[in-house]
């Protein structure tokens, strides 16, 4: 792997979240029995996802507020974590567990405006400075066909395992496929019409889009003889029809990814950098608190009278507030 391919950043950002949502659905699974543990962990998975966003605040920016704009949703976000952290010790005392889920959730909610206007204020601060090189967006949406790729690859799983399906199931499955399969074949057609793309590439996705379409005519077939005809016999001949279409799959991501596609990174003077990270490490501050916040909460849902967490939300409380007023 070339540590300096310019699309490698995005692979991995991708892998990660790939990742990231495996153990969050692992840890709904295995936990979710404890009060406050479902909110806790979707809150701690949203505060990692707004920290990763400020890694790349100059990437191309989706939202078109103005500075001053961010300004004030910051300010306003601000104020409903304060609002929050002033209503929890009554909550706490009247032991009302259902009100200090609800504040996890609407912690995790503001913080993550507060990241999102941050990296749009940092985003800004770059974009003012005329010695600053724009970054350009990516060709090709990576994280669309990867996503359809490992949905493709866990239906054909199920599909082919030792478990015996009931054709309910097995039709299920098959919905899966066919439903991934489109989204493949339209970015295809897409991407090969695509006046952006070297008309070699034009071609290369428009040969992957009839290749998937051939693929995925062979395997319903067989799809179709294992939900009427179940059985050792029909497993093989799905599985031997879900080979070249889950080989398909994987030649289009693997050419999807081609440097050629990647978005290209900005630059900034090392001036420029200062101010970003200012704006930056205050917000990061921000949310680190903010998921030893949501901790705390998740164990006052236990115990919600106890001195303990209630000594140890103020401390957490004070600190997020510092770096709330730092940011603004």
């Amino acid at each position: 792997m070339d540590p300096n391919a310019p699309n490698l950043k995005h692979q991995l950002a991708q892998s990660s979240k790939h990742v990231g949502d495996a153990l969050e659905q692992l840890l709904q699974t295995c936990s979710a029995a404890a009060p406050g543990q479902g909110e806790a962990n979707a809150a701690t998975r949203a505060l990692a996802l707004a920290e990763a966003k400020l890694d790349a605040v100059n990437d191309p920016s989706t939202l078109s507020l103005g500075y001053a704009n961010c300004v004030a949703d910051v300010n306003e976000s601000a104020a409903a974590v304060n609002a929050i952290l002033q209503a929890t010790p009554s909550a706490a005392r009247s032991a009302d567990v259902a009100k200090l889920c609800g504040f996890m959730t609407q912690i995790a909610e503001a913080l993550q405006k507060v990241a999102d206007r941050t990296v749009r204020a940092a985003f800004l601060i770059g974009l003012a400075d005329p010695q600053t090189v724009a970054a350009v967006p990516g060709v090709v949406d990576q994280e669309k066909n990867g996503r359809a790729s490992n949905d493709l690859r866990e239906a054909c799983e199920q599909l082919t395992g030792p478990s015996q399906l009931t054709q309910q199931q097995v039709l299920a499955q098959a919905s899966i496929i066919a439903k991934q399969t489109s989204v493949l074949c339209a970015s295809c057609k897409e991407y090969g019409n695509l006046s952006a793309l070297t008309p070699g590439a034009q071609k290369q996705f428009a040969d992957f889009g009839k290749q998937l379409a051939m693929a995925t005519a062979g395997l319903v077939a067989s799809i179709k003889t294992l939900a009427t005809q179940p059985g050792p016999e029909s497993k093989e001949k799905c599985a031997a029809a879900a080979a070249p279409l889950l080989g398909a799959v994987q030649a289009l991501v693997m050419f999807s990814a081609s440097p050629e596609f990647a978005p290209k990174p900005s630059a900034v003077t090392a001036a420029t950098q200062v101010l970003q990270q200012q704006l930056v490490e205050e917000s990061r501050s921000s949310l680190v608190t903010g998921r030893d916040l949501v901790g705390t909460l998740r164990s006052m849902c236990s115990n919600p009278r106890s001195p303990q967490y209630q000594a140890l939300l103020a401390a957490q409380a004070k600190s997020i507030g510092d770096s709330l007023r730092s940011l603004v």
